[in-house]
């Protein structure tokens, strides 16, 4: 029944924030109250952090929620859901938290319903451990578009840690129901590629992101990849901050993969990451990188009919987005491939669908 509990285990899988916030949402869109214990018990700084408390408040805000134990520190919290409504939200993280984690908690259920909202979060833009802006706007939201839903988001200032300061802003214009959401079959990439390179600094002289650029086109060439188009460029932060982006595209697929700079890492260090998960990717022959894979399923799980998509990388965090929505909904997800290898997830229709 709709109204039951749903008990949740914050340490299972990857045991982090990702099942604070796909759990929130997954309540918002489903009405299912949840109790989640034990969060992020393995991490050094376990419970909710801010970023956690400011999208389970944010789903709170959106739905009308009855919230117990939600505050810094917290390792239990509960979660009893209202009635979606859109409209304009404006949430801050307060500190330099992901922006877009917070995002991704709210967006399918502001989705779900009728009429169009515009949300704006504070915080920061390009954090470790998370998509950065470029990555939602660039790869994410053209996968939703495919999906036949419409986010439009904008950036209106950086945020780097330790002040983060970042501004974005969304505007999302409701289905209606996510069982209009089409399915999505993406299982190759095809042999015309598109490379393009972002290196951007903050605060810092123009010539970091100089290096940082000259260095992924050097190494991407070397490896036997040309680039299309390559920029450098300074953005407006609170703080220093610089990181570099990479975007594949071809008429298949798009992915992503970013690298962030900090006090004392060389700029070329900086590129040589994002050009080694970009060519881990790239060798693999699969369609979808794995940050795409673990955020692609969400939302597969509730379109109708089948899909079905191969990743480069099976995560910790796919298994555990598949983990969570078995819990929540009927429907058989299948994630095949060891962890840490290439493989493939396929989504059965629903008994629904027919």
């Amino acid at each position: 029944m709709a109204s039951e509990l749903v008990e949740i285990d914050g340490a299972f899988g990857e045991g982090g924030g990702q099942i604070v916030r796909s759990a929130v949402a997954l309540s918002c869109l489903t009405g299912r109250p949840i109790r989640v214990y034990n969060v992020r018990a393995r991490r050094k700084n376990p419970g909710l952090g801010n970023q956690h408390v400011t999208a389970i408040r944010a789903a709170r805000q959106i739905c009308g929620a009855r919230l117990e134990g939600v505050k810094v520190g917290s390792s239990t919290f509960e979660f009893w859901p209202g009635q979606v409504q859109p409209g304009n939200y404006s949430f801050d993280i307060g500190t330099a938290g992901s922006t877009t984690l917070v995002f991704q908690t709210i967006v399918w259920p502001l989705l779900s319903v009728e009429g169009d909202s515009v949300v704006t979060l504070v915080g920061g833009t390009h954090n470790p451990l998370a998509p950065c802006f470029d990555y939602l706007e660039l790869v994410w939201a053209p996968f939703v578009r495919a999906c036949g839903a419409n986010v439009e988001l904008s950036i209106l200032r950086y945020g780097f840690y330790p002040v983060g300061g970042g501004r974005i802003r969304a505007r999302i214009h409701g289905l209606g129901g996510l069982h209009r959401l089409r399915p999505l079959v993406v299982e190759a990439r095809d042999e015309k590629g598109v490379i393009r390179l972002w290196s951007r600094v903050a605060r810092l002289p123009e010539s970091i992101a100089a290096r940082q650029r000259n260095r992924a086109v050097k190494q991407l060439e070397r490896a036997g990849y040309e680039v299309s188009e390559a920029e450098e460029g300074v953005v407006e932060a609170m703080c220093p901050g610089t990181y570099v982006f990479l975007h594949y595209e071809d008429s298949f697929t798009r992915a992503g993969f970013q690298a962030l700079g900090e006090r004392g890492k060389r700029a070329e260090r900086v590129a040589d990451e994002a050009v080694a998960a970009f060519l881990a990717y790239v060798e693999s022959d699969a369609a979808l990188d794995p940050h795409m894979a673990d955020q692609i399923v969400f939302p597969l799980a509730f379109a109708r009919g089948s899909s079905s998509y191969t990743t480069s990388e099976v995560t910790q965090h796919l298994l555990t987005h598949v983990h969570l929505l078995r819990l929540f909904l009927d429907r058989a997800i299948e994630v095949d491939g060891e962890l840490g290898r290439p493989g493939r997830v396929t989504i059965a229709p629903a008994e629904a669908d027919g």
